[in-house]
């Protein structure tokens, strides 16, 4: 989960299982196996006359898919993980009159984890967001608390926007940090169908600031995977789940460059535990 200490004690208790945490290289890959949950590849591709320049492998927080998982017993904390027997991290939720967040994420499959982001409602505006990301000693960046509101267009439904650094020297293994815009959007397309099912709804995190090459608006009706309507590029959907399944509740998956690792951690976590809040609202509406 990121931290060396606890990869080691997951390795050491589930030597069988594969690692939920990967290091991508997505310039040339390895023919080496996945190195232990959490910890960084111990080497990049040797240079030769078709790649040169050894690559630095990229770390990602999360597993490319996640599931999200209620215990059978009545708790207020849930799991995720990409197989139900394998919890990676607890979500806690707080319902009614509370003075604490709604939506909690902790780096571990129990509360008492260390806390990775929460999320609360807006004082003034409730379907705006605050969320609460403590400092990264792996990226440096310090505490904050960064702002999700509720954008509105005539004839469509609310989006919800927010900005959050990215890793632009991902790649190079040297962290750029900017900030860059994303906006959830509210979802009955193929992604969304082929994360769950055709009946299922959900929503897609778009990448304001960037635009896939060779995409343009409208591509999508064309069969242009991961790519919105006006050519925006789709990082992450998430589904709410139609199975009679009584503790299998969404899943989300990144997709493209939030797949990819490129974006940092930061928003890694920024993206799922916004997911989180937004499932929270939905749950308030009964769907």
């Amino acid at each position: 989960m990121g931290n060396p200490e606890e990869a080691d004690a997951v390795k050491a208790e589930e030597l069988d299982a594969p690692p939920p945490y990967s290091e991508v290289d997505n310039l040339a890959p390895s023919p080496d196996p996945a190195p232990p949950q959490g910890e960084p590849s111990s080497s990049a591709s040797a240079p030769s006359a078709s790649n040169p320049v050894p690559v630095t492998p990229i770390y990602t927080k999360f597993p490319p898919t996640l599931n999200a998982y209620y215990q059978k017993k009545v708790t207020r904390t849930f799991h995720l993980g990409a197989t139900g027997d394998k919890p990676l991290f607890a979500v806690k939720v707080h319902t009614g009159l509370t003075s604490n967040p709604e939506v909690e994420l902790f780096d571990g499959p129990g509360d008492t984890a260390p806390l990775l982001a929460a999320a609360r409602r807006d004082s003034v505006r409730w379907l705006n967001t605050n969320v609460m990301l403590p400092a990264s000693p792996r990226s440096g960046l310090p505490a904050s608390t960064e702002p999700m509101k509720v954008e509105w267009s005539w004839g469509k439904s609310g989006t919800h926007r927010f900005s959050v650094e990215v890793d632009a020297g991902a790649a190079s293994g040297k962290p750029t940090w900017r900030r860059e815009a994303f906006e959830w959007r509210p979802s009955r397309g193929s992604e969304v169908r082929e994360l769950a099912s055709r009946w299922s709804t959900g929503w897609k995190l778009v990448r304001l600031e960037s635009r896939p090459e060779g995409a343009s608006g409208g591509e999508r009706a064309q069969g242009f995977g991961g790519v919105t309507s006006d050519g925006k590029e789709i990082v992450a959907v998430w589904a709410h789940n139609t199975s009679w399944s009584m503790t299998k509740r969404f899943k989300m998956e990144f997709m493209g460059s939030g797949a990819s690792g490129m974006l940092g951690e930061r928003w890694e976590i920024m993206a799922v535990v916004t997911a989180l809040r937004l499932w929270y609202l939905d749950s308030e509406q009964g769907f």
